[in-house]
């Protein structure tokens, strides 16, 4: 059996993990804040202060 290095089946960094982690955290807390602002549609206030009346 070869005695050699190989890298392909060598366990991960410390820092590729850590990067990894980082940016999960990042991409759960932007969609997070993109299904809250989506999912609480809220009528537009301006069209609502200002009632319409017939002439």
């Amino acid at each position: 059996m070869p005695d050699y290095d190989d890298r392909a089946t060598a366990p991960p960094s410390s820092a590729t993990v850590v990067v990894i982690v980082f940016l999960s955290i990042i991409i759960l807390i932007a969609s997070g804040y993109v299904i809250y602002n989506y999912s609480n549609v809220r009528p537009n206030l301006a069209e609502q202060s200002t009632p319409t009346k017939a002439p």
